[in-house]
Parts: C-alpha cells; sequence; structure tokens
C-alpha cells in the first residue's frame, strides 16, 4: 500500500507522460510539414524526456512499492542517476539542435492552413506544460522525491522554452524567409541555452551525493555537539562517516567502550547520541558502533 502522497507524485508524472505522448504526434508532424525547427527542437527534446518520464515513473513505482530490496540503504543514488540521466539527454539534445540551426537556410512559408495549425499547436502545448508544471510543483513540494524533483525541474524548462516556441513560431509563420529563419534560430538558441543551463543545475545537485561527498561542515559541526556532550560516556572515538543519499543524510559513528559496561549501559548509550543526532541533523539516518576498549590500550585523561 502507498499513502496519498506517494500516490500524487505517481499521478502527476503520468499524467505528464500520457499528455506528452498525445501533444508529440501532432507536433512532430508539424514541425516537419512546416520546416520549423523550434518545433523540431521540441519534439527531439521532447521525445528524450518521454522516455526517461517513462523510466521516472517505473522506477518511482517500484521504489514506493518497495520493491528495490537490492538497494540496501536506499534508493537515493537511484533517483539522482535518473536525474543525471534526464540532464545528460537535455545537454546531448541541445548539442545535436546547435549543429542543425548552424546552417539554416530560408525556406517558402508553409501553406496557411499548416502555418494556422502549428501556431494553434504551440499555444496548446504550452497551456498543458504549465498545467503539468503546477501539477508537478504541488507534488514535489515536500522535498521527499528526487524523481520528481526532477520532473518538476524538466517541465520547467520545458513551459519556459515553449513560451519563447509560441513567439518564434508565430514570427516564422506570419513573415518572409529571412525574418521567418531569424525567428526559427533565435528561438531554437533560447530553447537551446534554457535547456543546457537547467542540465547543468541538476547536475550540480546530484553528481557530488553520487560520488559520496561527506555531509557539510554545519552538519558535521551538530555531530561534534552530539559527541561532546557525551565525551564522558566512551573512552575512544573511531571512525566517524558521513554521506547522503538522495534527501537522507548518513552518519556512522564509531565508539570505544570499556570492557565492564554492560549491554544495557551500551545500548542505552547507543539509543541517547542516536537521539541528539536526530534533534541536531533532522532526518539523520545514524548508526553508532560500539566495542569494547582493547586491553592493550591505554587510556589517556581527557578534557570537554
Amino acid at each position: 500500500m502507498i499513502d496519498q502522497v506517494e500516490r500524487r507524485r505517481e499521478i502527476a508524472v503520468a499524467v505528464a507522460v500520457a499528455l506528452d505522448v498525445v501533444i508529440l504526434i501532432p507536433y512532430t508532424y508539424v514541425g516537419i510539414a512546416a520546416g520549423s525547427w523550434t518545433i523540431i527542437a521540441e519534439c527531439l527534446r521532447g521525445i528524450l524526456l518521454v522516455i526517461v518520464g517513462i523510466v521516472s515513473l517505473v522506477t518511482l513505482r517500484r521504489i514506493h512499492r518497495q520493491r528495490l530490496g537490492a538497494y540496501e540503504y536506499g534508493a537515493g543514488k537511484l533517483e539522482q542517476s535518473v536525474t543525471v540521466l534526464i540532464a545528460t539527454l537535455l545537454i546531448l539534445a541541445a548539442g545535436i539542435l546547435l549543429w542543425r540551426i548552424s546552417g539554416l537556410s530560408p525556406q517558402p512559408p508553409p501553406p496557411v492552413y499548416l502555418a494556422g495549425l502549428a501556431i494553434v499547436l504551440v499555444i496548446l502545448n504550452f497551456c498543458l506544460n504549465s498545467a503539468q508544471l503546477w501539477s508537478l510543483r504541488r507534488a514535489s513540494r515536500d522535498g521527499g522525491s528526487l524523481i520528481v524533483r526532477a520532473q518538476y525541474h524538466a517541465r520547467w524548462v520545458k513551459t519556459a522554452a515553449s513560451a519563447i516556441v509560441v513567439v518564434a513560431v508565430t514570427v516564422a509563420m506570419l513573415s518572409g524567409p529571412q525574418a521567418a529563419r531569424l525567428a526559427d534560430q533565435l528561438g531554437t538558441l533560447v530553447v537551446i541555452v534554457i535547456m543546457v543551463g537547467t542540465a547543468i543545475a541538476m547536475m550540480r545537485e546530484c553528481l557530488p551525493d553520487l560520488l559520496d561527498r561527506s555531509l557539510p561542515e554545519t552538519v558535521q559541526h551538530g555531530i561534534n555537539r552530539v559527541l561532546a556532550r557525551n565525551i564522558n560516556e566512551f573512552e575512544q572515538l573511531g571512525r566517524i562517516r558521513t554521506r547522503r543519499a538522495g534527501t537522507i543524510m548518513h552518519v556512522e559513528l564509531e565508539l570505544f567502550l570499556d570492557q565492564a559496561r554492560s549491554m544495557k549501559e551500551a545500548s542505552h548509550l547507543a539509543s541517547q547520541i542516536e537521539h541528539q543526532l536526530a534533534e541536531e541533523i533532522p532526518g539523520v539516518d545514524a548508526v553508532i558502533l560500539l566495542r569494547a576498549m582493547p586491553d592493550s590500550e591505554a587510556v589517556e585523561p581527557r578534557g570537554v
């Protein structure tokens, strides 16, 4: 069973993908028939995002239904990988489009019915993107799913780009060959800039965590405060390991205790430290490793 928040996330992504598929078919035909590279740019990016959207939806459903048992520490890295995939495809599509529009030559104006259909479709596409953006924003507001957040960022790009497309296509369809070519090139170029900018921002957010970067210094200070608060409860501090997977922050502390301490005392200390870490770092996943102090170790006096 899944809760209402998870169901809302799945519905938002599923509706976004379904509407993309519906609009993509006539959109592609009109773009090719009218020779509008601005529309073709939208179609190319749309096809890539539909593929990624389907993968994202399948992954999201499996995460919500806990069918990813092989991912022992959660699916945060899997979500980040999907986000990086979306960003990579955006950059790839931008490169292809930039290469194509660099050699664009003036084209004869399309028939009136085709020009009118192109204008209607780009306006409809903008309206659909705006509605989907609002839906995904609601689903990603709690920040709990990186996949939904990535879909929201990608949809933001699509909505902003489709607004530019409306202007560029309208000018191109209602003006002469030279002005049409210039409008087509400028419109496509703006779409490319938005695609690359958003892709870079998405990668900057996800790559450090995929490489297991330690938690920020402010979080490290919280760990130090907890250790200082309990410094008289353990004999020696071992390893401190921190990392983030998705929205979850993992902290692993290794503490050496006096061999005379009972299991009950050790368990109480671990629970106490976990509770204090949760207060300092909301949402933390803390693992406390308690080990007996070796006989050969000399314990030096310590101060707080």
